[in-house]
């Protein structure tokens, strides 16, 4: 199976919303809130963020973008509007305002060493790429620039005079899950933060909601489950039930096949069901790769997955099972689930 070409270069408009967050005590707020100690920002920088409940479940995910100590913009995928009433319900007599920036658009981009030195000239048109860890292993090829949609258009042209490729939101989607890269409505979801992995998270840091389980977590050194990047193999012919349940967000429960009255020993978080990516990105790109003589197919996953399930880049066999009121008891897939390379 091949990888993503690690020197291509592109970017993506992406759906996710921008919040503001702004007043004389945001930063303190910011701080005596969430995972992440705001005050190690600098000014320009940016980093992932969590806000958790008492059991230390994640409630909001967000790439957290520091302006000034009294300006923020907080990015979040599943909404400006839902991430600021829930901030909103831990101010008490704090100075700060919350602003969802519906005028503006969030850009996404990944890019080569080579283009490096030329992004940094965009700034001189106040498109600030803030560097920052989002899907991939590196810290160095990533960025995200939040800018008015008024100059959006101005923007994508200059990207593209760098070399970087448009993608659509699927063709992201797709490389993405090709990278493991941890989604919050998916990969987060009623997990908490270390269960993917401890970005966003300052250890020792003060009182903020589900600290103490955090700090327990990581002084035992190990979350009760864990999220891997991993191939699936399954029959053809089996695909458009996986792909009618994942679109549908059914939960996609595995469970040991050796055992069909076993427990849940993990699920199925993000699939990357399309059969090509664009040829302007990487030709050699496949999420699915078909063997027609057995008719199987092997697909790009993410699962999470209880700590003592076994992965050790063999393959082992396991039931996927989809969960809901349009669920079929009768569509139990089995299928072989190894590690994929990173």
């Amino acid at each position: 199976m091949s990888n993503v070409n690690p020197r291509t270069s592109y970017y993506c408009v992406s759906a996710w919303d921008a919040l503001e967050v702004s007043g004389q005590d945001s930063q303190d707020l910011l701080n005596r809130i969430l995972t992440l100690d705001v005050k190690q920002l600098e000014s320009g920088e940016g980093s992932w963020a969590f806000l958790l409940d008492h059991r230390g479940r994640v409630l909001e995910s967000m790439w957290l973008l520091k302006r000034t100590p009294e300006l923020w913009i907080a990015v979040s995928e599943t909404g400006a509007e839902s991430l600021g009433v829930s901030l909103d319900h831990f101010v008490f007599g704090e100075r700060v305002n919350f602003r969802p920036l519906s005028d503006h658009s969030c850009v996404y981009l990944s890019w080569s060493g080579q283009a490096q030195p030329q992004l940094s000239s965009l700034e001189k048109n106040e498109w600030t790429v803030v560097p920052l860890i989002l899907f991939k292993d590196s810290d160095d090829d990533e960025g995200l620039c939040v800018l008015p949609k008024t100059e959006l258009e101005p923007l994508q042209s200059s990207l593209q005079s760098l070399a970087l490729a448009p993608l659509s939101v699927e063709e992201f989607e797709d490389l993405r899950v090709s990278w493991g890269g941890p989604l919050p409505s998916r990969e987060y979801d009623g997990g908490t933060p270390l269960d993917v992995g401890r970005r966003g998270v300052t250890e020792g840091k003060g009182c903020y909601p589900g600290q103490e389980v955090i700090e327990r977590t990581l002084a035992i050194g190990k979350p009760s489950r864990r999220t891997e990047r991993v191939n699936l193999t399954l029959r053809a012919d089996e695909l458009p039930s996986l792909r009618d349940a994942y679109h549908r967000g059914a939960p996609l429960s595995l469970f040991s096949s050796a055992d069909s009255a076993s427990a849940i020993v993990g699920e199925l978080t993000s699939l990357s069901l399309s059969p090509s990516l664009s040829p302007s990105v990487s030709p050699s790109v496949s999420p699915i790769e078909k063997d027609t003589e057995k008719e199987m197919i092997t697909l790009f996953g993410i699962a999470r997955l209880k700590s003592k399930v076994l992965l050790d880049g063999a393959s082992h066999d396991y039931m996927v099972k989809s969960e809901g009121e349009k669920s079929d008891p009768k569509d139990t897939l089995s299928i072989s689930i190894s590690l994929s390379s990173r």
